[in-house]
């Protein structure tokens, strides 16, 4: 066999195999960018260093369809030893159908497989010398190869992949296959990426939509539920958000072996107002004596609104002597609010105080129920015996010994 023959057979074996293992890198490397998350301007700037990287191409265009002109988006060539690229986010390099090979290929759904003879930037000029004097004695201009690839996916053109290498007739029937199959194959995942681009983006949209339905929705829930909650004319709490907080609160209290006082408030005189001036001055009233009692209580305090003229508070970890204290400063600024406020010139508050005391054991400790049943007792007592103030230890023994209704 002859050996020139096995030369060429070796050549031709081992150029096919360069050539398959690029292909497939080429294709690997796609499929690995199938499965990112990326920008459309990413996405093509990768392409084309993908490429530019597996194949011999010298430079590589993509150009996209915009109704009827396509736009330059992306250009790939080789430095000195790696890919430059750019993105082109203007109108920065437009076409029209049919102009030039990158349009005709557009235009005819064709690939435009040709030398560049008739475009300057595309020729390459080798300077001639004498070889004795090295004397420039002329330039000889050649032309390079240009390869337009249409993208095409069911008939519709979405764009044009331009490649080019400076030999010319550089690109053959095989270049054509390998590239017009990686072109489907471009065309294809440019649409999915565009297709989950906008799923996520609808996923965004609906995403926000939906935070900002749960916001409302949870916004309405707490005003239905501090509604529920509240007192509409007094703005102060209700009985049953007292009874709920204050059961809580003397819970912890007699976990922790600390006092708990409850102390109700009536307006005394206020039926008498109500038949003098009515009910909107009635009203008046309850919101003048909520707000004192608003600015008088401590953080941790829980103040309610509880019906007719009363209202009741809870004084965690105060005492008897300590609500004592309390209810004698809530009368002397209502005293004080008199001489400002003429609606309340003939009234006065009544108050009644009930204390569990934290040192109690536990078959002793009393109940929310209990301390509200005395507090009322005690008010009552005090209203007998024309107290402003009236505690239910003070009460006579018959009535102390009473720990429920």
């Amino acid at each position: 066999m002859n050996a020139d023959y096995l030369v060429k057979l070796f050549k031709s074996v081992n150029d096919g195999t360069v050539n398959l293992v690029d292909s497939l890198s080429v294709f690997s490397a796609l499929s690995d960018l199938n499965n990112q998350s990326m920008t459309e301007s990413d996405f093509f700037t990768e392409v084309l260093r993908i490429l530019l990287e597996n194949r011999d191409i010298e430079c590589s265009a993509l150009f996209l369809k915009e109704n009827e002109c396509l736009r330059l988006v992306s250009h790939a060539e080789w430095g000195q030893s790696s890919v430059n690229i750019k993105y082109f986010a203007d109108d920065e390099v437009v076409l029209m159908l049919g102009e030039g090979p990158v349009g005709r290929a557009a235009k005819t759904e064709l690939i435009v497989n040709q030398q560049c003879k008739k475009y300057p930037e595309f020729l390459n000029q080798e300077i001639i010398e004498e070889p004795e004097s090295n004397e420039v004695i002329g330039v000889k201009i050649t032309p390079s190869s240009i390869l337009c690839i249409p993208l095409i996916n069911h008939k519709v053109v979405y764009g044009v992949l331009c490649l080019h290498h400076s030999n010319s007739d550089y690109f053959d029937a095989k270049h054509e296959r390998f590239f017009s199959l990686f072109a489907q194959f471009l065309v294809q995942m440019l649409l999915n990426n565009r297709y989950t681009g906008e799923l996520e983006s609808q996923l965004m949209i609906k995403t926000e939509k939906l935070k900002k339905a749960l916001q409302k929705t949870a916004s309405l829930q707490k005003d239905v539920h501090d509604l529920a909650l509240t007192d509409y004319q007094t703005g102060l709490p209700n009985r049953q958000f007292y009874c709920n907080e204050s059961q809580a609160a003397l819970a912890r209290s007699n976990r922790h072996g600390r006092d708990f006082s409850c102390c109700l408030i009536e307006i005394c005189q206020f039926k008498n107002l109500l038949d003098e001036q009515g009910l909107f001055a009635g009203d008046k009233v309850l919101q003048i004596v909520a707000d004192i009692l608003k600015l008088q209580v401590r953080e941790g305090d829980i103040l309610a609104y509880l019906r007719g003229e009363q209202f009741i508070l809870g004084l965690p970890e105060i005492d008897a002597e300590g609500a004592r204290l309390f209810g004698e400063r809530i009368i002397k600024v209502l005293e004080q609010a008199k001489s400002e406020v003429e609606d309340l010139a003939m009234l006065d508050l009544k108050i009644g105080l009930s204390t569990n005391d934290g040192v109690m054991s536990e078959s002793t400790q009393k109940s929310l129920e209990v301390l509200m049943y005395q507090a009322d007792r005690a008010l009552q007592a005090g209203k007998r015996k024309q107290c402003d103030i009236f505690h239910f230890k003070d009460a006579d023994p018959a009535i102390s010994s009473i720990q429920s209704a």
